[in-house]
């Protein structure tokens, strides 16, 4: 407020006669001679107060800084006036004073205020108050209501969001009612404040708080001392190893389990999240045997197993805002699920199978990487021990020369007539070489087998009849080196090359070789397995573990040939040949290992019909059969790489392998 006028009470000037007016001066003292001495009377002359009811029509609230109208100044008793109002006030009328003459040689002293220090504002409040003062949802749940109440509101409200992301897929205004809004979430979880602004009084208004959460990120997490996750090298996402992680791990039970983690945009804790966890399209196939539920399309819930499903369907976040649950998957190799999470469980509920199958997960909704089933498949390969130098499985014949015919039955070669019997079959040794009396050695073209007598032996070069009563020793080809295929020392360690892991791959198969302790390299050497009388009994004789549901193994030795019959010599004319046997009773097999060298022709590909035969065999520990074709086929051919769809549905059904 502004006072103008200089209110001089005491007033010096000089001396003066009325009526002399001194103009503005408010209170002033006037003179003049009565009776010969002075007198002296106070009057009002011009008294005047100009002044501003306020500077403005608003009066702004220190505690929440929010504007207030003024509706009136009351300024003492000098009245009552409109918020920024220029007041020109004539006054004070003080009717007494102007007549205030004491009478003759009488004085009197009076005094008179003016109250302009008792001022206040008149104000008008608007009260608006928003219901609830709080609220939070989640992307993809309810639509949130909001409702004002007050006084001075006559137009009622106008309502805002802030930060305003309607724009951008946040949270929108349904309607900017008077009185009332709905406030729709949509696909931005973040902290809003609801502001209603008196549509009247628009400088005033009230907000509050409103929070729409949503599921950042869902992802699969290693449980605590189960192999690490790591990534699917076939589908991308993520893989897990749910079997044993040794022969004798204790905590088989674990291995299946996998964290599902959620993250939750705002922070905030103790907030629950749900999950559902769905088993996915097999993006290996899509078409029968392995995948036959496609139809028209990539469906889901074809997994051959059955999984142990969430240990719970929410969880609450942490002080880290994630919000943990626990899954069991199956134990089926190929078998895959995506988890699911969101703030809102009746948006998560309503998630359909086929939404999952196309893509359309709705909003507020988020989904994992997918998580792949693989089976490690242990290999127990172990091998014969080393040849015998005696002994009815020694790998070679002696005695003496009986005789020796040159040029015979041809010019360039000679007969020795032997004074024992050759064990195996005509032509064994055919290939091979003899040591007569310890120093001299001649290729040998071909043998005898006969019944009663004894067994010659054709060689090449001209053998001197000096060596009759000589001793030899006589070596199949088997001891021969052939190009740059050595012969096969035992023991053997067989191989399956990359082969052996690219062809399970394609069954989600992960094939991994046993701790060295279970490796037995002196399983006792035979030259020839019989099939009927000595596979059974040889062949898996050193087996130490057993095949399991959660422990896929087979069993393969390292053996040195098969039976005579089908051991590849001699090596002309039809010569018949196994390389390999199997039994998927037993989860064993054995691998021919000298047999396969003499196969083994491509240099560049020095253990091929090994690596196939070996990944042949353990298919048919699995179920696999010939008829299957592929890798399958008789015989391990070497064209052939992978299993056919038959094999792998095989492969996959396995409870144990």
């Amino acid at each position: 407020m502004e006072f103008k006028g200089n209110a001089a009470v005491n007033y010096n000037g000089s001396v003066s006669n009325h009526p002399t007016i001194f103009d503005n001066v408010g209170w002033v003292r006037g003179t003049t001679l009565a009776h010969g001495e002075w007198g002296a009377y106070l009057w009002v002359i011009q008294n005047q107060i100009a002044f501003k009811s306020s500077t403005s029509a608003w009066w702004r609230v220190s505690t929440n800084g929010f504007p207030v109208a003024i509706t009136n100044v009351i300024v003492g008793s000098l009245g009552t006036y409109p918020a920024t109002t220029d007041v020109v006030d004539i006054g004070p009328h003080l009717d007494e004073a102007t007549n205030n003459f004491p009478g003759n040689n009488q004085s009197e002293s009076r005094e008179f205020y003016v109250d302009i220090t008792n001022v206040y504002y008149q104000l008008i409040i608007p009260d608006i108050w928003i219901t609830p003062r709080s609220a939070m949802t989640c992307v993809g749940g309810s639509n949130v209501q909001f409702v004002v109440t007050g006084t001075n509101i006559p137009l009622g409200v106008s309502w805002s969001l802030i930060p305003d992301l309607s724009g951008s897929g946040g949270a929108e205004i349904l309607s900017n009612g008077a009185w009332r809004t709905e406030i729709m979430p949509e696909n931005v979880g973040t902290n809003y404040i609801v502001r209603a602004t008196s549509k009247v009084y628009t400088n005033f208004c009230d907000q509050v708080s409103l929070t729409v959460l949503k599921v950042e990120s869902i992802e699969w997490e290693t449980y605590p001392g189960n192999t690490a996750l790591d990534t699917c090298p076939k589908n991308g996402g993520k893989r897990i190893l749910p079997d044993k992680q040794t022969p004798t791990d204790s905590s088989a039970a674990d291995r299946k389990k996998v964290r599902i983690k959620a993250k939750i945009t705002p922070a905030v804790s103790g907030q629950t999240v749900y999950f559902r966890v769905f088993d996915v399209d097999d993006p290996s196939s899509s078409a029968s045997p392995v995948d036959s539920n496609d139809g028209s399309g990539a469906t889901g819930a074809d997994n051959y197993g059955t999984d142990g499903g969430l240990s719970e369907t929410s969880a609450t976040t942490d002080s880290s805002d994630y919000a943990t649950v626990q899954f069991t998957v199956s134990m089926q190799p190929g078998d895959n699920f995506r988890a699911f999470a969101s703030c809102s469980d009746s948006a998560l509920n309503a998630l359909t199978q086929s939404e999952v199958d196309s893509g359309s997960i709705p909003a507020g909704i988020e989904q994992s990487d997918m998580l792949t089933v693989w089976r490690r498949l242990w290999l127990e390969f172990d091998s014969m021990g080393t040849w015998p130098s005696s002994g009815d499985e020694k790998n070679f014949d002696e005695g003496l020369i009986d005789s020796v015919l040159t040029n015979t039955p041809q010019q360039g070669q000679s007969t020795l007539n032997l004074n024992n019997k050759l064990t195996d079959e005509a032509d064994r040794y055919e290939g091979g070489f003899i040591v007569i009396d310890g120093n001299i050695t001649n290729t040998v073209l071909n043998n005898t087998d006969n019944l009663v007598y004894d067994d010659d032996v054709v060689v090449a070069g001209i053998v001197s009849t000096s060596v009759v009563g000589k001793t030899y020793t006589i070596y199949d080809d088997d001891a021969v080196q052939i190009g740059s295929r050595a012969p096969r020392m035992m023991p053997y360690t067989l191989s399956g090359g990359t082969l052996i892991n690219t062809a399970f791959a394609d069954a989600y198969i992960k094939p991994e070789s046993v701790p060295a302790e279970y490796i037995d390299n002196d399983v006792p050497f035979n030259r020839n397995l019989e099939g009927v009388i000595e596979w059974p009994s040889v062949v898996g004789s050193h087996k130490d573990l057993s095949d399991a549901e959660d422990f896929w193994l087979v069993y393969l030795l390292a053996a040195y040939q098969s039976e005579v019959a089908t051991d590849y010599d001699p090596d002309t004319g039809n010569p018949q040949i196994i390389k390999g046997e199997a039994q998927d009773a037993f989860n064993r097999g054995a691998i021919y290992v000298e047999p396969i060298r003499e196969l083994e022709n491509v240099p560049v590909y020095p253990r091929q019909e090994e690596e196939h035969s070996v990944v042949h065999e353990i298919g048919h520990e699995g179920g696999g059969s010939h008829s299957d074709g592929g890798i399958m086929a008789d015989g391990a051919p070497v064209n052939e790489n992978q299993f056919t769809p038959l094999t792998i549905k095989t492969f996959r059904e396995e409870q144990s392998f």
